[in-house]
Parts: C-alpha cells; sequence; structure tokens
C-alpha cells in the first residue's frame, strides 16, 4: 500500500499540510525505507558483512512516483519525534485521556501504596489517580498475551495467556559508557541487596537485561520473583538448568505497543520472536538466579529498528512478555514467566549502574 500515492489525496487537497499531517507523512516515509533496509539488511547478515550506521538512515525520501519532497518534511527546524511529542503534548491534556481506548488493558497494580526497588518508579497505565503513570513501569494483565494452547500442535489455536507464574518485582534503567553485563552479580545492585538480601535460600529471580548499544550504552533490567519454589519437573526448571543451546531454542519474547505511532507499532509488531536464534544472549546463572543478558546490537537489524523506537520512546508505552516455547504436548499449554509494561520511557531519567564491586 505504500508504494500507491492514494493515501496521500486527503493531505493534498487542501493545499496546506498542518502539523499532524505532516507527522504521519513523515511517519509512513520513515516505514517504508525502514521495510527497504530491512530486507537488504537481512541479507547482508546472512552473508556476515556488517555496515556502518551512518550508512543506515531512517529519514523521509521521496516519492518514487514523482511526489514532491515538501509532502515528506515533518519541518526543516524540528524533529520529527519532537513534534510528535508536542502534539501528543497538547492533544492530550488530560491525564487520562487515552485510557478509554485501552479499557481492558490495563496494569495489575491493586494498591496506591507502592514500594519501589529498583531505579526505575513503579506505577500504573493507563493513568489512575494518586499512581505515576509517565516513566514508570507496571504488570499488564497476561491475558493481553496470547500463547500456545493444549492442543496446539493438532488445531494451531492460541489461547490467552493467563497469570504468570512470575511476578515482576522491580526494574532498573541504567546509563554507561560500556555495556552492562551480569548486573545481578554486584552487591549493591538491585538482584543481590533488595531481592535477596532477606530470603536469599528460599527466593528465585529471573532477570532479563536489554542491551541497547551506542555511544552511551542503555540496559532495561526486569527482575521477576517465582510465585512459589522452583518446581524441577516444570519446563521452565529445564530452562533454567539447560545449557545455552537449549535455552537459545526456547526463550520466547513477545512484545506489543499499547500506546504510540502507527509506524513504532509496525516496526516494532507484535510476532513472538526465539531470542536467542535472533539475537546473541548470555545468561548468568546462580542457584537464587538466573540474568538473561540480550545484546541488540547483535542484530544489525534488530539495533537498527530499537535505535528508532528509541526517537519516539517519550510517547510511547510498551508491552512485553516472557515464555519457554512449549513443543510437545507435555509442554502445553504454554505458561508466561512475566510481563512487563513501560510507559513514557525518559531517556534522561537512566542511572549509572552500581559497581561490579
Amino acid at each position: 500500500k505504500l508504494q500507491h500515492n492514494l493515501w496521500l489525496e486527503w493531505f493534498c487537497r487542501s493545499g496546506r499540510i498542518s502539523l499532524p499531517q505532516r507527522i504521519v507523512i513523515a511517519q509512513v516515509a520513515g516505514l517504508r525505507e525502514l521495510c527497504d533496509h530491512t530486507s537488504e539488511l537481512r541479507e547482508i547478515e546472512k552473508k556476515g558483512v556488517d555496515i556502518p550506521s551512518s550508512k543506515i538512515s531512517i529519514s523521509a525520501c521521496v516519492d518514487k512516483e514523482g511526489v514532491e519532497d515538501k509532502y515528506f518534511e515533518a519541518s526543516s527546524e524540528v524533529a520529527v519525534s519532537d513534534l510528535l511529542i508536542q502534539y501528543m503534548a497538547t492533544d492530550t491534556t488530560e491525564p487520562h485521556g487515552q485510557a478509554s481506548l485501552y479499557a481492558g488493558d490495563v496494569c495489575n497494580t491493586r494498591s496506591p501504596k507502592l514500594i519501589n526497588i529498583g531505579s526505575l518508579t513503579k506505577g500504573k497505565w493507563p493513568f489512575e489517580a494518586g499512581l505515576k503513570s509517565t516513566n514508570c513501569w507496571c504488570a499488564p494483565d497476561g491475558d493481553n498475551f496470547r500463547v500456545r494452547g493444549s492442543n496446539y500442535l493438532h488445531d494451531r489455536k492460541k489461547v490467552p495467556a493467563g497469570q504468570p507464574f512470575a511476578e515482576l518485582v522491580a526494574v532498573d534503567w541504567f546509563v554507561d559508557y560500556q555495556r552492562i553485563d551480569n548486573i545481578c552479580s554486584r552487591p549493591s545492585g538491585t538482584c543481590q541487596h533488595s531481592l535477596l538480601k532477606n530470603d536469599y535460600h528460599e527466593s528465585f529471580v529471573f532477570a532479563v537485561n536489554i542491551q541497547v548499544p551506542g555511544p552511551r550504552h542503555f540496559s532495561i533490567v526486569y527482575y521477576y520473583r517465582l510465585r512459589a519454589p522452583l518446581d524441577k519437573s516444570s519446563l521452565f526448571s529445564r530452562f533454567v538448568h539447560g545449557d545455552d543451546a537449549f535455552r537459545n531454542s526456547r526463550l520466547k519474547l513477545i512484545p506489543s505497543v499499547a500506546l504510540g505511532p502507527w509506524v513504532v507499532q509496525r516496526a516494532v509488531g507484535t510476532k513472538p520472536l526465539i531470542v536467542g536464534r535472533a539475537l546473541k544472549v548470555v545468561y548468568h546463572s546462580r542457584p537464587n538466579y538466573l540474568e538473561v543478558d540480550i545484546d541488540i546490537g547483535s542484530s544489525t537489524v534488530a539495533n537498527n529498528v530499537v535505535r528508532f523506537v528509541l526517537g519516539y520512546v517519550r510517547t510511547l508505552v510498551v508491552d512485553m512478555c516472557f515464555l519457554i516455547e512449549g513443543k510437545s504436548d507435555g509442554e502445553l499449554p504454554e505458561r508466561l514467566i512475566g510481563t512487563s509494561r513501560i510507559a513514557h520511557l525518559e531517556p534522561d531519567a537512566a542511572v549509572p549502574p552500581p559497581p561490579v564491586v
């Protein structure tokens, strides 16, 4: 559809392009170029050839059928992301302005008395009086995600996931000048100092550290604590105690942009991802925790998509869930490890990680 100019007809009739219209046009143009680059980059990755990120841009481009450049330019003075932030801020004067669009898509925050452990504040989105709804995290309902049902191998049907067996208890938002690895081993960190300090032998923590490289390296770390002792006969126990090959073939991530520009929703999608097949993953295993370090920079495609999304991050509400893929009848239905929601993340709010020793 992006190869045709019919979507521009409404914009061009008036002769004057408004701010929201220019933003939409720039987003569509960016998505088209992103799709073109993605197909090219996949071929490059297959051949094992790397290219500088400066050669790849997600910017407004000239229409292939001759539409003038001006229809793709959001502004010659202000960045598209800044215009979008400004427009959304003026368009949603009420803090609960978007809540009605996602009435069933709420977080499981049952009490306004929240105890914050990690560097990112626990809150709630959609907005609720007395709770923070920006630059915060919460845990959406597991039924927002669909997973393989009991008879999936026979009928290929997916079902609402239900309640996760681990609780999201903390989130850290870090920035440093080098990649942030093995965060759970640091004595003054959230895992060692807070989550395992008082009940070291009873708790098991599953941590996911998503690493975004760049001039400054960002990491967002999700800490999940099991609601019950680790069942040694479960699929998750096999994952915890398995080798890296088994882990890489089973750990699944399902993303979803609950609120954000259409171009970002299309770029992120909702398709499940077997993380270890697409990205470099390093596992740090101890008797009472398992940390999964996911290096976004290990894939050129993933890195450029994520850095593109970061340009819109202040306007986004992003959901994710983690689970172990079931491949046999005995491993079905699939169960969620945990869910997460990050609302309107502020890059400048990232803090330095705790020292290694």
